[in-house]
């Protein structure tokens, strides 16, 4: 029998259920029911949480499980969760981990998380969903993908633009080469400057000028305000951008529209999510180095030499960046690709691993026992 309903806990960052989503879609004939977990307060999220961990412990039966999820959720969005009656549950995120390992538990179906949720991480879960630059543990339970899942795919790349172009009007040029830059913001030992702006945009920029080519940008949420300021500033008279979207001031992911616009994408290597939603959309996808601090390579720096190595990116380093010309040889090297080389397809992978492991005997699954 098939998987017939996939819940999944969102807890409304769209990075997070963007990834448990992208799974979820992909699971062949699934139901796909998204239900926003609403707790009561902060102080109910941090008591569940503190619960989750002693659950580690010392395992909590079923009725004081159900007792603690009364107690601290919305009744509206936990009964959501229950009228469903899934096959399986998927979350991504901290704060929705023990909500999901709960249910599980509860309504006897396997829970599967996106990532290693803090501070319970992934022992007590039916599958984790791991990113190989996040070193997960060997187990029985953890399934490995290369980048985050998501939900980019060529078919949802159809119609991206139409969105963006019924609000700014027709701004695609009919010649010339589109290049679509995506801005991450400040992490763990990364951190985008205001002179890795220049260097990027002078390259971007000469580039345009041999190739009468123009380009579209965007930044993200975790985007410093200054830097936002900085580059509206920049580009406010530049005839050759196409549009600068200020992601805190859209509720639409722009990358989409700019995958399916943009010949070529540049993203910086501070965020894995986007990286990896890039290179499931496109193969000429160009990461650029951002500024590092002290200390090892943080997690999302590790992926890109994993991209790198199975040739799904091509890669510029900070310092490289600040070379004239470097970027735009990657560019120019990028944009006469051989397309021997597919699209990431993490997301299939992942739905295809639970179809293997539950899709015939999903009825057969008690609560949430490791393999």
């Amino acid at each position: 029998m098939s998987i017939e309903k996939v819940v999944v806990l969102s807890d409304q960052k769209p990075g997070h259920f963007n990834q448990s989503l992208g799974v979820a879609e992909r699971i062949n004939g699934a139901e796909v029911k998204l239900v926003d977990v609403i707790f009561k307060s902060r102080r109910h999220d941090l008591a569940l949480r503190r619960r989750g961990i002693l659950n580690q412990v010392l395992p909590l039966a079923k009725k004081r499980k159900r007792a603690a999820l009364v107690k601290v959720l919305e009744q509206e969005s936990l009964a959501k969760i229950l009228s469903v009656k899934p096959s399986v549950i998927i979350s991504a995120g901290s704060s929705v981990a023990v909500p999901n390992l709960f249910l599980g538990d509860i309504l006897g179906v396997p829970s599967i998380t996106c990532g290693i949720p803090s501070p319970i991480g992934i022992s007590k879960f039916a599958l984790a969903l791991v990113a190989g630059h996040k070193k997960p543990p060997r187990r029985r339970n953890v399934f490995v993908t290369i980048g985050a899942p998501n939900r980019i795919d060529k078919e949802k790349l159809e119609g991206a633009t139409d969105y963006w172009q019924k609000k700014y009007g027709t701004f695609l040029p009919k010649s010339g080469p589109i290049l679509g830059i995506a801005v991450g913001g400040n992490a763990r030992n990364l951190y985008i400057d205001e002179s890795t702006m220049e260097s990027l945009l002078v390259e971007i920029r000469d580039f345009m000028e041999r190739g009468d080519g123009s380009f579209i940008i965007t930044t993200s949420r975790r985007t410093p305000r200054i830097l936002n300021e900085f580059l509206a500033a920049q580009l406010s008279d530049d005839p050759r951008c196409l549009l600068f979207i200020d992601a805190c001031k859209e509720e639409a992911n722009p990358l989409p529209m700019m995958l399916a616009a943009c010949d070529v994408i540049l993203v910086s290597e501070d965020s894995a999510t986007m990286i990896s939603e890039a290179a499931s959309g496109s193969t000429k996808v160009v990461v650029w180095g951002v500024e590092r601090g002290k200390g090892k390579m943080p997690g999302d720096a590790r992926l890109v030499p994993l991209l790198t190595a199975g040739d799904h990116i091509l890669y510029c380093s900070r310092r490289q960046l600040d070379r004239r010309g470097k970027l735009q040889k990657l560019i120019e090297e990028s944009l006469v690709r051989a397309q021997d080389v597919e699209p990431l397809q993490e997301a299939k992978r992942c739905a295809l691993e639970i179809e293997r492991r539950w899709g015939d005997r999903h009825e057969n699954f008690i609560g949430t026992a490791l393999f």
